[in-house]
């Protein structure tokens, strides 16, 4: 991981810890048997524990998959001049165009300003944050070789939105 993911990391698994202690009561933490992790699991919901996870695979995939690079300042900002250029529906509110952005990812919002002309630019990503993650990093180093050699490689993903930020790495190499 790469500094900005550990920091990322760390951060989330805190924050998640102090949402489920204010969840939950002690006794029901502090029963370690099978009923009590059972009573204990149920209470958080099984939804909101893998939303969990999920956000941390995030973190370890890509930061660019989770938002911490533009404030609600910043997408309130994106969201002003998108309503303004009717970038959304002609019926959709500024609210709603708002609460629709602040549930985007950096990748997602940097890919919302990129289609969204040049007005947008200034609220873009540089490319300096696709290096932001150590398997990136290392992709940066192997695709360019692996294209030199001739050879052809094949990349899944669980997820498309890592395939679409590694697809804006090719481009940028």
């Amino acid at each position: 991981m790469t500094l900005e993911q550990k920091e990322l990391y760390d951060a989330s698994i805190k924050s998640m810890r102090s949402q489920i202690s204010t969840k939950v009561s002690d006794k029901i933490v502090s029963d370690s048997t099978q009923e009590g992790v059972e009573k204990f699991m149920r209470s958080i919901g099984a939804k909101k524990i893998n939303h969990m996870f999920t956000h941390l695979r995030k973190i370890a995939q890509h930061p660019l998959l989770i938002r911490h690079h533009y404030d609600d300042a910043s997408v309130e900002k994106i969201a002003k001049k998108a309503f303004e250029h009717n970038l959304f529906s002609g019926n959709a509110t500024l609210k709603r165009v708002t609460e629709e952005l602040l549930g985007y990812s950096d990748f997602g919002l940097h890919a919302f300003c990129y289609g969204a002309g040049p007005d947008f630019e200034g609220h873009r990503l540089s490319s300096i944050h696709l290096l932001s993650s150590t398997k990136f990093r290392f992709l940066a180093d192997l695709l360019p070789r692996l294209k030199d050699e001739g050879s052809r490689p094949l990349i899944f993903s669980q997820w498309t939105a890592v395939l679409d930020v590694i697809e804006w790495l090719m481009e940028d190499l």
